[in-house]
């Protein structure tokens, strides 16, 4: 739910169990995570603020600044007493962390006793703390002094409030709203799904589930670094097929495969101008965004210890594709930036104990 259009682990083992007709069914699903580190595409861990944590230089501080003839008097300044502009002034810092709580009412309905109709919509609540800072370096320093001392005090006087949080002053410099701590509670996106029994005979049973997920929740805002938004604006389609056999009257085996299409759209991007930067101060209002079909295999194992009371284990590997964009805005290169490590794969394991008076229902 805070990266719309990505991978999730399951919350529960699949099955070919299908409501009788006229049957209605509600229940409420959820997790609660903590979050302050991703994946990269090389499989290594790295904070949420990796590309905050960075050395700048000081052409990166001079370009933070918005009026260009003060950045070529500045340039020019230095250059005169022997700076090498591209050689790091110090560091920037940064750390984000976030609560992301998801909790998703499900709504079922036998609509005859072969095909079951399911709506779902999560209701996420976010929240993130964000703060950022800069250390300069011993070299920095001695520039700095030495600055001072050939009569430079007005101008380091004006990098005063830059260097003390450049990752600021770059971010403004871009047209970024100002980074901060939020607290959101938001709609996500409405899923629809349908469970037909295909097939039962026996000890065998097969099921096919096709979905629509519906993007009615709130999208990331283009001018915010940091945003925890549970939608992604992006239609979606998939198709699953589940076996399930009993081998007793209380173990049985369940198998699953699914496909999920990721519909192509325009939305509006920031276009990173190098691929060691995510952010960028040039927007393209219309560019094409196509996030990678998602496949996933499952298989678990179910035991009944009473009527009431059963418990299952199960194991999930998904991947999901790299994510394709386009525009005729800015150079082509620039748009493959964005499909960085957006290249998925997850591996899961579920364990599950439930209770149900369902039995006690039918009886």
């Amino acid at each position: 739910p805070a990266s719309a259009g990505g991978l999730i682990a399951p919350f529960s083992l699949e099955s070919t169990a299908v409501m009788p007709k006229g049957i209605r069914n509600f229940r409420v699903s959820g997790f609660s995570t903590h979050v302050t580190d991703k994946y990269e595409a090389n499989g290594a861990i790295v904070p949420l603020a990796h590309d905050f944590n960075k050395p700048v230089t000081w052409n990166e501080l001079i370009d933070s600044r918005p009026d260009e003839k003060v950045r070529g008097f500045l340039r020019g300044g230095l250059k005169s007493q022997g700076i090498n502009l591209e050689e790091p002034i110090g560091d920037a810092h940064g750390l984000v962390n976030a609560r992301v709580t998801s909790t998703v009412p499900v709504f079922a309905y036998g609509l005859t006793d072969r095909i079951t109709i399911g709506v779902g919509i999560p209701i996420v609540y976010s929240r993130t703390h964000v703060s950022t800072g800069w250390s300069i370096s011993q070299k920095g320093q001695a520039q700095l002094d030495m600055l001072k001392m050939n009569g430079n005090g007005a101008l380091i006087e004006s990098y005063a409030q830059d260097l003390y949080n450049v990752v600021e002053t770059k971010i403004a410099s871009y047209g970024y709203k100002p980074l901060q701590g939020e607290e959101h509670t938001d709609i996500g996106d409405l899923t629809v799904a349908l469970k037909i029994l295909a097939h039962k005979e026996g000890r065998w049973a097969f099921a096919v589930s096709p979905k629509l997920v519906i993007p009615t929740g709130r999208e990331p805002d283009v001018d915010k670094v940091v945003d925890l938004a549970p939608g992604g604006g992006i239609w979606q389609s998939g198709l699953s097929g589940i076996v399930e056999f009993e081998a007793s009257n209380r173990l049985s085996f369940v198998g699953s495969a699914g496909y999920t299409y990721q519909w192509g759209t325009e939305k509006p991007v920031r276009v990173p101008k190098s691929d060691s930067e995510s952010i960028s101060p040039d927007i393209d209002w219309n560019a094409y965004k196509k996030l990678g079909d998602i496949r996933s295999v499952s298989a678990g194992a179910k035991y009944r210890f009473t009527e009431l009371v059963s418990g299952g284990v199960g194991y999930t590997l998904a991947y999901k594709d790299k994510d394709n964009y386009n525009g005729r805005q800015f150079a082509s290169h620039r748009y493959r930036y964005l499909e960085d490590d957006t290249w998925q794969e997850m591996q899961s394991v579920l364990g599950s104990i439930s209770f149900s008076t369902i039995s006690l229902y039918r009886a």
